[in-house]
């Protein structure tokens, strides 16, 4: 009788959970030793049939191997296929940990599916490390979940936005647009030259919740930030909402393409509780001093963006306030009034462009001192915080600004729905152009509104986000197949192996230190065609249709009366217009120190 009324009680959750779980896939996570570690959908103590059944493929697929294979070379289930139910597979180490996700409908990509298990192992690893590795592999039957601790919240929030957000088809990152180029190249040259006085420093980024404002990273291609590990910094700020009001945060994770045993730490804060504007510096020592230094910084950035309120006049004692006098004056830096002072040069040509940032004076008036900004001499002290404070307002409008502008981006092509990639170059500190500075590409998305018919049927969004992941691997491989999958997963490992930059940086002593092998269906995804092409699929009334070129792609649904001559010239008639306009959508001069 206990028994029935719990099931009773329970039965609406059941099927809620049932109702989602058919929709999106569920992931799995279990032990060598067949432990539940985590489950998306249910009850991770209710899986023990599952992961029997696991364990017994796992291991029946390993004594084949050993009598057949003669090199001794080992073998992995990838992916298994039962009528609509797909099924696929992330072996960690030597069986320490086995990763699945199941598709009961069927209509994911196998790339994509892997590419889910993929985010959720890095997530484990933001968290623990690699050492996680050595630890089930040493002691099978430890429960994980209490290293884990209350990272749910987290781990959902990435495979939301995976199975929601088409912006992972691209391995691009949204950013907070529209936002006008100066305000956000001033921020990014205030980051720039605070960050540049500050030893340790890896990456400094604003962002508002998981879009990102602007950042600045180091100027060596393989301390350059992956877009994997963007997207786990973003999801985690955006599931975190005390950080908005929990004052200064300092915090360990792991970066798993940056040093996957290692943990740089994090010093976030906000800006700016109206807008969610953060602050996140990163560095790779965890000493007093170095968050000291952070909170030092995050103060000047804070005051040099006129975002410094009465409340922080208060708190900040005058031995800090002496402190931020002086590290501004040292990089050139003074803070912005919001009196009518002019620039050093006296010119008001510009007067109005940028008022919050030289307090009215000329917003261009930087002079460069070797790798620093200098503003016009201005008080920070008399900086009110308020709405019309061209920041706040402009990420406070952005949204809906956002949505008027792609729903005309929409109407001008006769599109339904589109989504587009743009790849931007990453500069040296100094602000060239030119090729020689130039080590990598931030990738960029943007992915429009949903109009009518797809506009309320979530179902008919789902299928558009399946589309365009066959679109995007038809782009790159001709088929979108299981055998053109596993035939590109061999080719990216054998990338990887023969890498002169992986075996220079990723190896110590003599093993590994690379997580990028874990990760081959996000490594097929960001890497660009290699060739430019258009592919395109009919389905009932519409038209997937895809593009690509020198540093973009473009992904986009029309009427499927429209033929495909004409709709290539309306998607190229979008694109040109996109590039057109990515000064207000992209962070199109990425800086970078040494």
């Amino acid at each position: 009788a206990t028994t029935a009324t719990s099931c009773n009680e329970n039965r609406n959750d059941d099927e809620e959970t049932d109702s989602l779980s058919l929709s999106s896939p569920n992931i799995i996570v279990i032990s060598g030793a067949g432990k539940p570690i985590y489950s998306r959908y249910g009850d991770e103590n209710d899986l023990a049939q599952t992961c029997a059944l696991v364990q017994v493929l796992l291991a029946t697929t390993a004594s084949l191997d050993d009598d057949d294979d003669e090199n001794n070379e080992k073998e992995e289930i990838k992916f298994i296929r039962a009528g609509d139910m797909k099924i696929a597979f992330l072996t960690i180490g030597d069986s320490a940990m086995t990763l699945l996700a199941v598709s009961y409908t069927g209509d994911e990509t196998e790339a994509f599916l892997h590419m889910q298990l993929e985010y959720v192992y890095a997530q484990i690893l933001f968290t623990l490390t690699d050492q996680v590795q050595n630890i089930l592999e040493t002691n099978p039957n430890f429960d994980l979940r209490d290293l884990l601790g209350a990272t749910d919240t987290v781990m959902e929030g990435i495979l939301d936005e995976i199975s929601s957000i088409p912006t992972f088809i691209t391995s691009g990152v949204e950013t907070t647009c529209p936002i006008p180029i100066e305000i956000r190249e001033n921020v990014s040259r205030i980051l720039h030259a605070a960050g540049n006085q500050i030893p340790n420093i890896v990456y400094a980024i604003v962002t508002v919740g998981r879009k990102l404002v602007t950042m600045v990273q180091p100027k060596k291609n393989e301390h350059q930030i992956r877009g994997m590990d963007l997207h786990l910094i973003l999801n985690f700020v955006d599931r975190q909402p005390g950080l908005l009001t929990s004052g200064d945060s300092w915090l360990p994770l792991c970066l798993p393409h940056l040093h996957p045993s290692s943990f740089v730490y994090a010093y976030t804060s906000c800006l700016n509780i109206d807008s969610g504007l953060t602050l996140v510096l990163v560095s790779t020592q965890s000493t007093s001093e170095q968050f000291l230094m952070f909170r030092t910084a995050g103060l000047i950035i804070k005051s040099s963006l006129g975002l410094e309120d009465d409340e922080d006049r208060k708190t900040i004692s005058d031995d800090d306030r002496k402190v931020i006098e002086r590290f501004q004056e040292t990089i050139g830096l003074s803070g912005f009034s919001g009196g009518s002072g002019g620039s050093s040069n006296g010119s008001s040509r510009e007067g109005n462009k940028l008022r919050f940032l030289v307090g009215g004076g000329n917003a261009n008036d930087y002079s460069r001192r070797g790798n620093n900004y200098q503003t016009s001499d201005l008080s920070s002290s008399q900086t009110p915080v308020t709405a019309k404070n061209p920041l706040v307002e402009a990420v406070i409008k952005a949204p809906s600004e956002l949505c008027n502008k792609l729903d005309e981006y929409c109407k001008f092509a006769s599109v339904f729905h589109f989504l587009f990639r743009r790849d931007i170059p990453i500069h040296s500190g100094n602000g060239s152009s030119s090729s020689s500075s130039c080590s990598r590409k931030l990738s960029h998305c943007i992915n429009s509104t949903f109009q009518i018919p797809l506009e309320n049927d979530a179902g008919s969004q789902r299928r558009v986000m399946n589309v365009y992941q066959r679109l995007a691997l038809r782009l790159r491989y001709g088929s979108c197949k299981v055998e053109a999958t596993m035939n590109a997963f061999d080719q990216f490992h054998a990338n990887e192996a023969n890498s002169v930059a992986y075996d220079e940086y990723h190896y110590d002593n003599g093993r590994s230190t690379s997580a990028t092998n874990y990760f081959p269906a996000q490594g097929i995804f960001k890497e660009a065609p290699k060739i430019h092409g258009v592919t395109y699929m009919t389905d009932g009334y519409e038209m997937f249709m895809a593009l690509n070129g020198k540093n973009f792609e473009l992904y986009a649904v029309l009427p499927s009366m429209i033929s495909p001559p004409n709709a290539t010239s309306l998607c190229a008639r979008l694109i040109r217009k996109l590039m057109s306009d990515e000064h207000m959508f992209l962070i199109t001069k990425p800086l970078t120190w040494d």
